[in-house]
């Protein structure tokens, strides 16, 4: 995945989470935007209800990718590599593994 369509994700998913909010809880939203995920969409649609919840509005490109950089290392922790973050520039790739 490169992180043009990393941050497509994350703003749909916060889309989405803003749309379904009135429903009761997020767990129902959460439930719903990431059935069928891989472990790093999984991730990325946490941080758009994370970043909702907690009144933080939409992250713009330059701040979500500067997440993702910072974040890099936690989700290298969790068995998630993410290919050129830290390292390359715009368009690098992210591949995933579990």
């Amino acid at each position: 995945m490169t992180p043009s369509i990393i941050y497509g994700l994350y703003c749909a998913a916060y889309r989405e989470a803003v749309l379904r909010s009135d429903q009761p809880g997020v767990a129902l939203c959460l439930a719903h935007l990431s059935r069928g995920a891989t472990p790093l969409e999984w991730v990325i649609v946490q941080l758009a209800l994370h970043d909702l919840t907690n009144g933080t509005p939409q992250r713009s490109r330059p701040r979500f990718d500067r997440a993702l950089r910072e974040g890099a290392t936690l989700l290298r922790s969790l068995g998630l590599r993410l290919d050129g973050v830290g390292v390359g520039g715009p368009g690098a790739d992210l591949g995933v593994a579990a």
